[in-house]
């Protein structure tokens, strides 16, 4: 439900088979140093899902689709409409790995977010890139995978 804020530090949010590993409607939602992640065999729809925007801050993240998901896109802000005045979407120092063979989205931003800040994160697989002025010369964007795309950050069980 609408809630003012919605805060996720450090969890593993995986191998969800039907949905979403995290779906927040939150005004704002801050999500740092968490992974959301399909692995080999989950299904999810979204790693994560803000269907309405607000405030959206995702920082120091991992967020892995694999190669059954249901769905090809791995962040969604404002899918169902912004309802939110604020419309902000924030996305720093973050790894997004599309580890699904057909195509796939890594992150789709509603027509009429008012702020958008994509810097320094790693876009790894095939996957299209938002149509956000500067992508490609502020962050990482490459076909292979990273090494470590196997390894859980330290102390994710």
């Amino acid at each position: 439900g609408a809630v003012a804020k919605l805060t996720v530090k450090q969890s593993y949010l995986h191998h969800a088979i039907v949905g979403h590993n995290l779906k927040s409607r939150a005004a704002i939602s801050i999500l740092t140093d968490n992974r959301l992640a399909d692995e080999s065999d989950g299904r999810a729809s979204y790693e994560a899902d803000f269907p309405n925007g607000g405030q959206v801050i995702l920082a120091f993240n991992i967020f892995q689709k694999g190669p059954s998901s249901e769905n090809g896109t791995l962040v969604s802000y404002g899918e169902e409409g912004l309802s939110d005045a604020k419309s902000e979407f924030v996305a720093k120092g973050n790894t997004f790995i599309s580890q699904r063979p057909n195509s796939a989205r890594f992150i789709f931003l509603a027509p009429g977010t008012k702020s958008i800040n994509i810097n320094g994160n790693v876009f790894a697989g095939p996957g299209a890139l938002p149509e956000v002025p500067g992508i490609r010369t502020n962050n990482a964007v490459q076909r292979e995978m990273p090494g470590n795309v196997d390894l859980k950050p330290e102390g994710f069980k």
